[in-house]
């Protein structure tokens, strides 16, 4: 009788130490799913706003830094960036029967052709809120280029950026020879080295 007590007291312990050990897997296996999934929902705002800033760099530079805002598609399919209202924490996403709030915030970095990115992903975990953040860096790299090859109305001295080219360039040193083939400039008194 005492060695059946036992062997149940030892088969009662093992089931017990089974049964948090498979507590402790689904729950780990259930916050991995939720990581993933914020992982995949900050994944694809960061896509959005690489496309944002590749259509127009504009569409970034021009936000606030330090603002919060969010994505939204138009029913035309269009990407446009959304400011975050006042009692609103970002943009609510449904996930896997979980509900994911994002956001982005941006800041400049002391070059105008970048900025920094912060993404905020946030859900409840067994009740409690949990966070995802993410920070990268987007850089305008794509920029029109004119070609201009006639420079037949010469010099025009010191001149602001020009949205449209014209014939004329700008220069403080009248040692620019533009008179010989059409489109070339050539620097008086300059030979190049052999």
């Amino acid at each position: 009788m005492i060695e059946e007590v036992k062997s149940l007291a030892i088969g009662a312990i093992l089931v017990g130490a089974a049964a948090s050990t498979i507590a402790l897997v689904l729950r780990a296996n259930a916050d991995a799913k939720n990581f993933q999934i914020a992982s995949l929902l900050a994944q694809e705002l960061w896509n959005n706003l690489s496309v944002l800033g590749e259509s127009d760099w504009h569409n970034l530079d021009d936000l606030s830094s330090g603002a919060s805002y969010y994505t939204a598609t138009t029913t035309g399919g269009e990407i446009q960036w959304r400011q975050v209202a006042s009692g609103e924490t970002g943009e609510k996403v449904m996930a896997e029967g979980a509900e994911y709030t994002r956001w982005y915030t941006l800041a400049g970095v002391g070059d105008p052709s970048a900025r920094k990115v912060t993404i905020k992903i946030q859900w409840k975990k067994g009740g409690e809120p949990a966070e995802l953040t993410f920070i990268g860096y987007l850089s305008r790299f794509r920029n029109e280029i004119t070609y201009m090859t006639d420079w037949s109305g010469g010099p025009a001295g010191e001149r602001d950026p020009l949205s449209l080219p014209d014939n004329k360039f700008s220069s403080a040193d009248a040692k620019m020879d533009y008179s010989g083939l059409p489109g070339a400039l050539k620097i008086s008194g300059y030979a190049p080295s052999p």
